[in-house]
């Protein structure tokens, strides 16, 4: 079931998903994230688009990603401070191993289950679609390696876990779920971290449009400071 699965991933164009992730910080300071993504993909023109909304502290921020014509271009609210815009851009390479590793959240997905031991654990409808359950137990050091898998920057994973259900008929991920733990470390400062991730996809082989809007057309150009990570957030340590 895994191999098929793999191959079926493989030959995906396009899809969708929205991805909810809860993110505890322990140490000096202790703090909860919650985040909302919802991301749109085409593999084969290799452009995305995403939209994550983060909470944390009391506060909400909004950010939008496009990946267009191999270009990047993001929008937070926070950047006006540093850019005197709230859009920046940023080159890309253009080769299909960077969109891979650094945008398309089902190629993580794939990458956390081929370096997996597997088990089925029965089956289960999820939305009106019928799915086979596999529990899934990532090897930690294999994951360091996986086209960004659930990897953060200066992340040591201590124990991670992963549930698939899977299309009875296409192979095809439904959903999946992602618990890890361990620490990070971010300003001179090392934090325990708990995660999880809800995934749910839709959408395969439909057709996608990835618009850019108007406004991204004034964007600041910089470098290597636009980042993106499919559908997941990349959290770090704050800095209070």
């Amino acid at each position: 079931m895994r191999t098929e699965t793999l191959a079926a991933i493989d030959a995906v164009d396009t899809y969708r998903v929205v991805v909810n992730q809860t993110t505890r910080l322990s140490g000096n300071v202790n703090r909860t994230t919650n985040a909302v993504s919802n991301g749109t993909f085409d593999r084969d023109a290799r452009e995305a688009s995403l939209t994550v909304t983060q909470s944390a502290l009391g506060r909400t921020v909004t950010t939008e990603r496009y990946l267009v014509n191999g270009t990047l271009y993001e929008r937070n609210p926070q950047y006006v401070q540093q850019y005197d815009s709230a859009w920046i851009k940023a080159e890309v390479p253009d080769n299909g191993s960077a969109f891979r590793d650094s945008f398309d959240t089902l190629s993580r997905q794939r990458a956390i289950l081929n370096a997996s031991t597997v088990t089925l654990a029965g089956t289960e409808t999820v939305d009106g679609t019928t799915t086979y359950r596999l529990k899934a137990s990532p090897n930690a050091t294999q994951l360091t390696g996986a086209a960004g898998s659930v990897q953060r920057a200066n992340l040591d994973i201590a124990n991670v876990s992963a549930t698939y259900w899977l299309d009875a008929e296409t192979g095809l991920p439904v959903r999946s779920t992602i618990e890890l733990a361990g620490q990070q470390t971010a300003q001179g400062q090392t934090f325990g971290i708990d995660q999880r991730l809800r995934l749910d996809f839709d959408g395969y082989g439909t057709p996608v449009s990835i618009t850019l809007p108007p406004a991204a057309e004034g964007a600041v150009s910089v470098t290597g400071n636009a980042s993106a990570n499919g559908s997941e957030t990349r959290t770090t340590a704050p800095s209070e």
